[in-house]
C-alpha cells in the first residue's frame, strides 16, 4: 500500500496540464521544451530531427494512433542513435513486431510532464518513481546536472535534448533504450 501511495504521490508531482506549457518558450538547456506545437504527438515526432526511427517504429507497431488520440502522454524518446544501439531481437515463437512493441511501452508513461517537471519532483525527494505503459516501474534520479532514468532490470538513459512538447503530450529525447530483450 505504502509503494502504491509513493507512486501515485510521484506521478501526481510529475503530471502537469499541457496547459501550463502554453505556447510560452520553456526552458531552452538541455531537457528542456521547446515551443508548444499545434498538432498531436505522433505528427511532432514525425517532424523531430533525430527521432525518425522512433516515429517510424511507432508507425510499424500501429502504435503512432495512440498518439494521434486526445489522452496525454509522455515518451521517453530514443534518438536515432539509441536505436543504433539496441539489439532488438525477437525470441522464439515471438515476432520482431511484438518485441518492438513492448519495447516501446517501456517508454511511455501516463501523461503530460516536462523536464523541467521532473526535476522540480527530484528536489523534493531526490529519486521519484513512475509506472510505464508496459507496467514496470522507471526511477529518475539526478546525476550531475542530468536526469538519468533507470528501469527495473538496471537499464539505464540520460535525458538529452530538447524535448517536444505536443497538443497531447511531451516527447522526452534519450540516448538508450530501456528494458531491451
Amino acid at each position: 500500500m505504502n509503494q502504491i501511495l509513493r507512486n501515485l504521490s510521484a506521478a501526481l508531482l510529475l503530471v502537469a496540464p499541457l496547459a501550463a506549457c502554453g505556447s510560452d518558450q520553456a526552458e531552452g538547456a538541455a531537457g528542456g521544451a521547446t515551443d508548444a506545437r499545434n498538432e498531436s504527438l505522433a505528427a511532432a515526432l514525425a517532424d523531430a530531427d533525430g527521432l525518425s526511427r522512433l516515429s517510424g517504429s511507432l508507425n510499424e507497431t500501429a502504435m503512432a494512433t495512440i498518439f494521434d488520440g486526445t489522452a496525454s502522454y509522455t515518451i521517453l524518446a530514443p534518438t536515432d542513435a539509441a536505436f543504433d544501439k539496441a539489439a532488438l531481437s525477437a525470441q522464439e515463437g515471438e515476432s520482431a513486431y511484438a518485441v518492438l512493441a513492448a519495447v516501446l511501452r517501456e517508454h511511455v508513461l501516463p501523461g503530460a510532464f516536462t523536464v523541467p517537471d521532473i526535476a522540480r519532483a527530484l528536489q523534493n525527494d531526490g529519486s521519484v518513481e513512475m509506472q510505464n505503459m508496459g507496467g514496470t516501474m522507471l526511477t529518475f534520479a539526478k546525476e550531475g546536472d542530468a536526469i538519468r532514468v533507470t528501469d527495473e532490470d538496471g537499464g539505464t538513459a540520460l535525458i538529452t535534448g530538447d524535448a517536444i512538447v505536443a497538443s497531447n503530450g511531451v516527447a522526452i529525447p534519450v540516448d538508450a533504450m530501456l528494458k531491451t530483450p
